[in-house]
């Protein structure tokens, strides 16, 4: 059974309605059962939820966060392949095949290039 969400309408305190009805019933949530941020409660749709948003959440970026950080060699003074020039990241948005952007600072720089083994 669901709970009914409750608003109080009290001119006199000091609070916020929504945060209110998160204390009473929980976080709101879409008619999938995600949950709702704040700009998406008067429509009722979750850009997160696939049912209610097929197409994916707008304004997204798609960034690429290497598996794992730890087993890359440390190496002074030398950038690794795949790092940020600017301040040495690994976690970058690729832009073309050629070109990624740094995915902290912003700072667009060439992909690391391909080897192949024959």
């Amino acid at each position: 059974m669901a709970a009914a969400l409750v608003t109080l309408e009290l001119p006199f305190f000091d609070f916020d309605i929504v945060e209110l009805e998160m204390k009473l019933a929980g976080p709101p949530r879409c008619p999938h059962s995600i949950m709702l941020f704040r700009a998406e409660i008067q429509t009722g749709k979750s850009n997160y939820c696939l049912s209610c948003t097929p197409s994916g959440p707008q304004g997204t970026r798609n960034l690429v966060i290497p598996e794992t950080l730890a087993a890359r060699p440390m190496r002074a003074n030398l950038n690794s392949a795949g790092e940020c020039p600017g301040c040495h990241s690994h976690i970058h948005e690729v832009v073309s095949e050629k070109i990624w952007k740094c995915g902290e600072c912003g700072e667009e720089f060439p992909a690391p290039r391909k080897r192949y083994h024959g």
